[in-house]
């Protein structure tokens, strides 16, 4: 064990960039695993409003569907317009959206353990950093084309700038406090979910203030500097709307409600629901973050403890000032986020669905802060924390989640009980709730998958990898270290399964059919779709992105123009055959209309090839 721990030292007394490497390495390796493995094709309503903005700058005609879409910012989206002038082949950008947020959030990763290194504890502390950095580049890895990359990739570099924030002096202070205040009016642009991160920013800096006697930055260019940008944003934000939706004054979706919800003190149900939601998702940041989001909780109970006592000294504050920072930051951001989820049940209430899962627990929407919070907290519980007493109190807690889930479940298994069925087949409504439920309750209505067999297991491993971490000497440590990042990998593989990605969507046929088309005869650049399907039509419009989709009948088009429904509904079906277009179906509920003669002969050639 000697032997292996000299060798570990002296791994880490090598190179800082050949460190750097193998993080940027090994982060990008797993992201790709995950992402990849993700490769069904669909834009909802939410993505082409995330896409205006680069399908604009490329000179792409949207504004039909974008017009119907929701507005959720446009951030860093518009970074994205070559990907749209390059090609037009859809998978090829899809895949050009992946590989560039794995890179960049790779790369973000690697910077950050450059800086950091040298601050650890123990080359305890440094290789457990070095491992979880690549598990956190994942974690919370979604879709693409959705709003979470972003905003992960957004929080990574806000982690940066508070770290460098925080070491600065002179000129260097003064300039990174402008910036700080910069990124985080532009990280609205991402999507107002941000306002949580601004709100926990601002209380970090009171915290700070409080225990340290003095600001993080410069607090009067910061004012300033956040309310230019704040100004500029809202400008530059009014015109992007009115182009697009011409409404100036179209709110953003956020998760965060606009007015308080009294009910949920005036009803027993309403209290049960609360509260039950709250515990839900933090027992959810539990599991999901391999048993580090307990140690949050541990750290949590320690600051509280010495602000009563009046012992801040014990918290070696000054010395893991950067990381209270960050711990503070992530930890306020996902407990906003959080409470605002909870409180946003009234919605559901009033709508008559009062137990729909995505007010329940919507993880993602919180997942975005929650590398921040593994990083921060990781280096403070080693840093802070006695050997003893993290035995102790992890003892405690862990016992604690096992006594309260058994209740939970107990009390709240009627209204799980209610909940929508459909929703367990839906990514963000696959949390502990419905994996845990029967076997806490000792039923069995809901079944266990496989898919739910591998967390579970992935669960209780980490409990027991977690319970070794504590009580073993700092050697044995790293091998519980290293199993959990390989259970972790088996567990994001799906047991190692590592396949080449091939990436389909359900618009394949009409895509290829006119593609085929295009490349022989002249058709229209404006295709119509009467039949109001918004997914369909969203993801028809990517997949044909050259194309301008209109969700309307094909009146005073040109000839060579072609329709499309998704039903052989008699209304749509009786007004194209009066104005003269004739019908091919597909596929089995898939239908291709034109009056052009030329047009309808490729369709047919199309066609005889598509079926050999």
């Amino acid at each position: 064990m000697n032997r292996f721990n000299r060798k570990t030292i002296l791994f880490l007394s090598k190179s800082r960039g050949v460190q750097c490497f193998i993080v940027f390495i090994a982060c990008f390796f797993m992201q790709a695993i995950y992402y990849f493995k993700r490769n069904n094709i669909s834009i909802i309503r939410d993505r082409v409003g995330d896409l205006a903005t680069p399908t604009y700058l490329a000179g792409l005609d949207w504004m039909d569907l974008i017009s119907q879409s929701n507005y959720y910012g446009y951030g860093m989206k518009w970074l994205f317009f070559p990907a749209f002038m390059i090609t037009s082949d859809p998978v090829i950008i899809f895949i050009i959206f992946i590989l560039a947020y794995i890179v960049l959030i790779s790369l973000v990763y690697a910077f950050f353990y450059g800086k950091v290194a040298d601050d650890c504890v123990d080359s305890y502390t440094n290789v457990g950093l070095m491992i979880m950095l690549p598990i956190v580049s994942c974690i919370c890895s979604y879709h693409s084309m959705s709003s979470e990359p972003t905003l992960y990739l957004a929080m990574g570099i806000l982690m940066l700038i508070i770290y460098d924030l925080l070491k600065a002096t002179g000129y260097k202070y003064k300039a990174l406090s402008f910036f700080c205040a910069f990124w985080l009016c532009y990280m609205l642009s991402l999507h107002e979910r941000c306002l949580v991160v601004i709100a926990a920013f601002m209380c970090a800096m009171l915290f700070d203030r409080f225990i340290s006697k003095r600001w993080f930055v410069d607090l009067k260019l910061f004012i300033a500097s956040f309310l230019i940008n704040y100004a500029l944003k809202k400008i530059i934000t009014s015109h992007i709307i009115s182009i697009f939706w011409n409404k100036p004054d179209l709110a953003n979706t956020t998760a965060v409600p606009k007015y308080f919800p009294s009910w949920i003190f005036q009803s027993k149900e309403g209290l049960l629901l609360f509260f039950g939601c709250v515990f839900a998702n933090f027992f959810c940041l539990f599991i999901k973050t391999f048993g580090i989001g307990i140690l949050s909780a541990i750290i949590i109970i320690k600051i509280i403890s010495c602000l009563l006592k009046n012992s801040i000294d014990q918290l070696n504050y000054e010395k893991n000032r950067i990381w209270f920072v960050l711990f503070t930051v992530s930890m306020l951001s996902i407990v906003f986020t959080i409470g605002g989820l909870c409180l946003k049940c009234r919605n559901v209430l009033v709508a008559g669905e009062p137990y729909s899962y995505k007010n329940y627990t919507y993880v993602r929407y919180y997942f975005s802060w929650v590398p921040v919070l593994m990083i921060s907290t990781w280096v403070l519980y080693n840093s802070v924390f006695k050997k003893a007493e993290r035995k102790q109190v992890i003892v405690i807690i862990l016992g604690g989640y096992g006594i309260i889930a058994k209740w939970f479940y107990a009390v709240m298994l009627p209204i799980l009980e209610k909940a929508n069925a459909a929703s367990l087949d839906v990514d963000t409504g696959k949390n502990f709730r419905f994996y845990l439920a029967g076997i806490f309750t000792n039923t069995n209505i809901f079944k266990m998958s496989e898919y739910h067999q591998n967390f579970l297991y992935s669960f209780l491993v980490s409990v027991i990898i977690l319970l070794i971490i504590v009580i073993m000497n700092n050697e044995k440590k790293l091998i519980g270290l290293f199993l959990a990042f390989f259970i972790m990998l088996y567990n994001q593989t799906s047991g190692f399964n590592i396949s080449l990605p091939q990436f389909y969507s359900s618009q394949d046929a009409f895509y290829k059919c006119i593609s085929y088309i295009e490349n022989n005869v002249n058709i229209s650049k404006d295709v119509y779709c009467p039949e109001g399907v918004p997914t369909v039509l969203f993801t028809l419009q990517y997949m044909i992105n050259r194309y301008s989709v209109h969700n309307s009948y094909p009146i005073d088009a040109e000839e060579n123009t072609i329709a499309i429904t998704w039903s052989d509904s008699d209304d749509y079906e009786m007004w194209l055959k009066d104005n003269g277009y004739v019908c091919v179906e597909l596929e089995k509920n898939k239908f291709i209309w034109t009056r052009s003669e030329e047009v309808l002969n490729k369709i047919n050639e199309f066609m005889e090839l598509y079926d050999a």
